[in-house]
């Protein structure tokens, strides 16, 4: 417990902030509420991206429940670089 609070201190004093300061300090502070369901869903964001003509990468593919996640092997196959996001946060 004291070797995590020792590497918070440090993070701390080379201003580094963690993620729930961040949150506090700018991500509530300057953004509106009511639009936090729309850039809190990533597949949303990125279709508004898309809209207003903004480059986003590629969507391989979405995995919704936890049944889904067989669909991953044909999702990736021939792949070598992706990336697995939450939709979520």
């Amino acid at each position: 417990m004291f070797g995590l609070i020792k590497t918070w201190k440090a993070l701390e004093a080379k201003g580094i902030m963690g993620i729930n300061r961040r949150n506090a300090d700018y991500v509530l502070k300057y953004n509106k509420r009511h639009l936090y369901p729309i850039v809190d869903d990533k597949i949303i964001t990125k279709e508004r991206a898309i809209e207003a003509g903004i480059d986003v990468p590629e969507l391989y593919g979405i995995i919704e429940t936890e049944k889904e996640i067989d669909k991953l092997d044909e999702i990736i196959a021939g792949r070598t670089d992706f990336v697995i996001k939450p939709a979520q946060g």
